[in-house]
């Protein structure tokens, strides 16, 4: 006996996740963010004031030309 009638689909309302706003990718995590992504992001920006940091230092450092 061959049934040639589909089954309903059940309807159930459709779940969007959120998408983490570093990798733009869906996130299962609370906060929406992959934690790996948060620490590759904080370290990119602990990098970034490290590296301007050194700049203030060395421009403290280097002596002042007045012509």
């Amino acid at each position: 006996m061959a049934s040639s009638t589909k089954k309903p689909l059940p309807v159930q309302p459709v779940r969007m996740r959120a998408v983490c706003p570093i990798c733009k990718t869906p996130s299962y995590s609370a906060g929406g963010t992959h934690p790996q992504c948060m620490l590759r992001h904080n370290d990119q920006l602990a990098k970034q004031q490290a590296a301007a940091a050194a700049a203030l230092v060395d421009r403290a450092e280097s002596p002042v030309h007045h012509p």
